[in-house]
């Protein structure tokens, strides 16, 4: 039976479809840690929290409508809707993209108009809906180079986090129970795809000071992990504690403490072995990966729990720390 850390949480996080982070902005100052920076992240798991304009627009450029992605981040956005209104409905094949492409006009004209809770409408008989949702992505990263009304930017960004729900709902769906069960392969990429998008759209929303966005980001991301790769610690892990650490930055205190104690409660056994295997070095990368996180996952519930536990999660942090130090790891 899998040994179980003391101090930690019986509450589990359930990713399940239509769970998402409510973000109550009245929390945000109940939290200890600072909104200003990014927390510190294991040595793994460091990456940029910003993306360059440079780096967007090749992400931009791969749409299949280039020329209207060109206008709207030169910033001629009326010309770019204008160009949307001469498209043609394509071949069924190749509809994806079209219907992000009238949705995201829709959207943006729905603000503009002062509508800002709009909603995307993503047709359930979508199987595999990547290529609608890499296409919206890629419209608002167009959008987000080419004008600079951060209001505008956060309500276009909060209906686009609203149809992505549904679309990382529909892997979520189409994963069933992976790896437990197979999957088709384009479910498998379509949801790889759609997770490194997550991944730059959150940084987007950082930039744009939308940090609602940018949580609501990296949960969807940790929902696709979880559904896709949950048997890759080295990403599985590192997703959650990302999304633990974004709740934490809005005040969504008890769910980032869900997130921590999952990380534990599937993680703790490594860090058993090595308790028991005295001697022993981290073997390979995911195990090292894996006992960061799980060190990490502590010291978020350290910040969160309750000062009773917090004896014994230092006392896991001090091993993990012992056990990563060795010589070898």
């Amino acid at each position: 039976m899998q040994k179980v850390a003391q101090g930690v949480p019986d509450s589990r996080v359930v990713l399940v479809n239509g769970d998402y982070p409510s973000l109550a902005a009245s929390a945000v100052a109940t939290t200890t840690l600072s909104v200003e920076t990014p927390v510190d992240m294991p040595e793994f798991s460091k990456r940029n929290w910003t993306v360059t304009n440079d780096e967007l627009i090749q992400i931009v450029d791969a749409s299949q409508y280039p020329e209207i992605v060109f206008l709207m981040r030169e910033g001629a956005i009326d010309s770019a809707f204008s160009a949307m209104e001469k498209v043609e409905l394509p071949e069924p094949m190749n509809q994806l993209a079209y219907h992000a492409m009238r949705c995201f006009e829709n959207l943006y004209t729905q603000v503009k108009a002062g509508n800002v809770r709009t909603e995307v409408i993503v047709d359930s008989s979508w199987s595999i809906p990547s290529g609608f949702a890499s296409e919206l992505i890629r419209f608002y990263f167009a959008l987000s180079i080419g004008i600079t009304d951060q209001s505008c930017l956060k309500a276009v960004g909060s209906g686009i986090s609203r149809a992505l729900d549904k679309c990382v709902d529909e892997i979520v769906r189409l994963a069933g129970n992976y790896p437990h069960e197979p999957i088709k392969a384009e479910v498998w990429q379509a949801g790889s795809e759609l997770r490194e998008l997550l991944e730059l759209l959150a940084a987007r929303f950082k930039a744009c000071d939308n940090e609602r966005g940018e949580t609501f980001s990296r949960y969807q991301k940790a929902k696709v992990t979880n559904s896709i790769m949950s048997h890759y610690p080295a990403l599985w892990c590192p997703d959650m504690i990302s999304a633990g650490k974004a709740m934490e930055l809005v005040g969504e205190l008890e769910r980032a403490k869900s997130f921590y104690g999952l990380i534990v409660r599937n993680t703790y056994c490594v860090l058993d072995h090595y308790i028991t295997n005295e001697d022993g070095t981290a073997e390979g990368d995911e195990d090292r990966v894996a006992m960061e996180c799980l060190l990490e996952a502590f010291r978020g519930l350290t910040r969160l729990e309750s000062e009773e536990n917090l004896e014994h999660l230092e006392g896991h942090i001090d091993q993990l720390r012992s056990i990563l130090a060795r010589k070898g790891s």
